[in-house]
């Protein structure tokens, strides 16, 4: 697959996946001290297949995903569901159908669901700004 053609693969999984997660919510955005950066999400989230693998590290102040091909990409997990363990480095989402809960720590190789996006994340949470401002939206 090219490169435009993973973008535009990317960019139409990100707004696929901002779409069914409600983006019209209208809670209030916050900030906080946690690396975890949050999205709003709706009862009708839908999880695809794993399309991005690579290390979870901490990337400035957020947790983001290390690719060899495309880079840092700030995690943005969705919120309600997802709880970080500061002492144990370990971030945790559980799902609200039978699957098991997907469990990582900082340095462990993972695969997450989702697209890429830069614009366009109906944040809960916001990233710092010593974040990557390329965005994998998962679920």
């Amino acid at each position: 697959m090219s490169g435009s053609e993973r973008a535009k693969r990317t960019s139409s999984l990100a707004l696929l996946l901002l779409l069914l997660s409600g983006c019209g919510n209208s809670a209030p955005v916050v900030t906080t001290n946690d690396p975890v950066v949050l999205r709003q999400l709706g009862d009708d989230f839908v999880v695809d297949d794993i399309a991005n693998t690579g290390t979870l590290v901490m990337a400035g102040s957020c947790l983001a995903l290390d690719e060899d091909a495309d880079g840092l990409l700030t995690i943005v997990w969705p919120e309600g569901r997802t709880t970080w363990d500061a002492e144990t480095q370990t971030v945790r989402i559980d799902y609200p159908f039978d699957r098991d809960p997907f469990v990582a720590s900082v340095g462990d190789e993972i695969g997450l669901a989702g697209g890429q996006t830069t614009s366009g994340v109906d944040w809960a949470v916001k990233p710092a700004a010593d974040c990557p401002t390329t965005y994998l939206v998962t679920g």
